[in-house]
């Protein structure tokens, strides 16, 4: 079985195996999408089956994984226009079109180093924490493409 197959099957077995989870299949089948209201039952599903199966803190690649069988599952819920998903249109529905854009066009030289320095300071040194200081400064130095997205994922995995 390969990575997108395993993927595939572990959230349609996470889904249909706790309460709810047929709504969000059915919901889908009807509407080639889902609602918010919907989407985040289906996040709360499959977290708590993450934290079930691979504790509190579930390693990037489950999370991934899980990541990829939703998108293979519900394959009109993948953004096809961004790498960063659908962090701009979350960034629009909750600050407004005008502030969101403000706020995304200042992000890669006023925000990111000051988000960056924040999150970081309060983290033991370690080599991860070195790792991720050098690639989010790399990202700072290529404009930062993708950076928004990646630096939430690894401060969230720190």
């Amino acid at each position: 079985m390969n990575v997108m197959q395993l993927s595939f099957q572990n959230v349609r077995v996470a889904l249909y195996s706790k309460p709810g989870g047929n709504e969000i299949f059915k919901e889908y089948e009807k509407t080639s999408t889902i609602s918010d209201v919907t989407r985040r039952k289906m996040v709360n599903i499959l977290v708590a089956d993450m934290v079930e199966s691979h504790g509190r803190v579930p390693p990037m690649n489950v999370r991934i994984l899980y990541a990829l069988g939703i998108i293979t599952l519900f394959p009109k819920l993948k953004d096809p226009d961004s790498k960063n998903g659908y962090i701009d249109q979350d960034f629009t529905m909750i600050f407004g079109e005008e502030v969101s854009g403000k706020f995304l066009s200042k992000w890669p030289t006023f925000f990111k180093p000051r988000v960056i320095a924040d999150c970081c300071k309060n983290l033991t040194p370690s080599p991860r924490v070195d790792e991720l200081l050098v690639s989010a400064q790399q990202e700072s130095d290529d404009g930062g493409k993708c950076g928004h997205s990646r630096l939430h994922m690894q401060c969230a995995t720190l």
